[in-house]
């Protein structure tokens, strides 16, 4: 969709892998999967596949690459000042060949009393198996691309899910493990 999730910035590059986990043996990942999308086990969650989607952010994006952590702080800082009442979710990436823990350090005191919170995440590509987002080549996005067949959600996706949850109050639902909805006596 053209945006990532909180208000930080696109990783670090224009093209990069989107990593999502999901339950092993459910039909969506099921259906990615004969689409020619990759999908693999989990080297984190028992029962969990992760599947792999190629994304081109276009070409006017500003990546992580484009910012220093300063300017992402202060994008944090900004966004909790003057639009969030809550706690957006804000992963920095900071580059360890030249932001220093003493670096680090600076920068929060600086931010102290106008963030609630932050994270951060080393840029190296390599820091964890299994990235949610992991920067590509031009030529790996088109092969990817070029190996994976258009997947048309409607009809396909709708009616996928083996529970109902068409009785959830808040973050409560009572569900039968055969769909049947369980209503409390």
């Amino acid at each position: 969709m053209g945006v990532t999730p909180g208000v930080h910035f696109s990783v670090s590059s224009r093209y990069h892998t989107r990593r999502v986990t999901m339950n092993e043996g459910a039909k969506l990942p099921v259906l990615l999967m004969e689409k020619g999308y990759r999908v693999e086990p989990s080297s984190y969650s028992e029962g969990s596949w992760v599947v792999e989607f190629p994304v081109d952010m276009g070409p006017n994006v500003v990546s992580e690459d484009d910012v220093d952590l300063w300017e992402q702080i202060h994008v944090a800082t900004l966004t909790s000042e003057h639009w969030a009442d809550n706690n957006p979710s804000f992963t920095a990436k900071f580059d360890p060949a030249v932001d220093t823990p003493e670096t680090i350090e600076k920068a929060l005191k600086l931010a102290e009393g106008k963030l609630k919170a932050i994270s951060f995440l080393s840029k190296s590509q390599d820091t964890y198996a299994q990235m949610p987002y992991e920067s590509i080549t031009p030529e790996h996005y088109a092969e990817n691309v070029k190996n994976t067949e258009r997947v048309e959600f409607e009809g396909a996706v709708y009616g996928l899910h083996d529970l109902d949850d068409r009785f959830c109050d808040g973050d409560k639902c009572e569900v039968a493990p055969t769909g049947e909805v369980m209503l409390p006596a």
